[in-house]
């Protein structure tokens, strides 16, 4: 608990003593990974801090990238409601179907080969097609069953379909694409288009002296 809650750590626990010798400590070093986990979460993992030196800092971009990145794939969204696990079945399914459909035809938007397979990046004309139709149908049909109702297992799931429908909505600031696991079931992924914006509004401007290290150097021509 002492992880996820939205206050600072117990400070009996050792992540508490931890956290509390980097909250008076003058200069803390802090890898990437940890650096950006810290920005997408409501509980601070590493206290705020006008002094960073940023381990790995060539890691950065690839790093922020992965963060930043939502994936959504039909388990993440099954319950004991069989009724609303199928339309989240059917939900998917359409997703790949679109996807299948456009990397033949290669028209609606731009698809991507990234380790020898199509990634489909949604554009609104995809909610033009019948697909799209049904999509937005579907997650009508989702939002007013969790609306009506709200056992504690909907308390859970409602986040994160909400982040689901943002992300099928097609948000002007996020980009959204569609691609296949090896078994052929639908992912949906989002991450925001200009995350350099992002980076320097939440982190740059809230640091006044920052160092890099990196791993990459030479000694002696090596």
């Amino acid at each position: 608990p002492h992880l996820y809650g939205e206050h600072e750590p117990n400070p009996e626990t050792l992540y508490g003593q931890a956290y509390k010798n980097a909250k008076y400590t003058p200069v803390l070093v802090v890898h990437t990974a940890l650096l950006l986990e810290n920005l997408v979460r409501k509980a601070p993992l590493i206290p705020p801090k006008t002094h960073l030196i940023i381990d790995r800092i060539e890691t950065l971009a690839e790093t922020a990238l992965a963060t930043l990145t939502q994936t959504f794939e039909v388990n993440q969204f099954l319950s004991e409601d069989d009724a609303r696990n199928n339309t989240f079945a059917v939900l998917f399914g359409v997703l790949a179907l679109l996807h299948e459909k456009d990397t033949l035809r290669e028209k609606t938007g731009a698809v991507y080969r990234t380790g020898g397979r199509h990634d489909v990046i949604l554009t609104p004309a995809h909610l033009e097609t019948a697909e799209g139709a049904k999509i937005l149908d579907l997650l009508k049909k989702i939002e007013t069953a969790l609306t009506a109702h709200t056992p504690s297992n909907h308390l859970l799931l409602k986040p994160r379909f909400d982040s689901l429908k943002k992300a099928l909505t097609l948000q002007e600031s996020n980009l959204t694409w569609v691609t296949l696991t090896e078994q052929g079931d639908a992912l949906l992924k989002a991450c925001p288009r200009n995350i350099g914006v992002l980076l320097a509004q939440e982190l740059w401007s809230k640091t006044q002296n920052l160092i890099g290290l990196t791993a990459y150097g030479t000694y002696k021509g090596n």
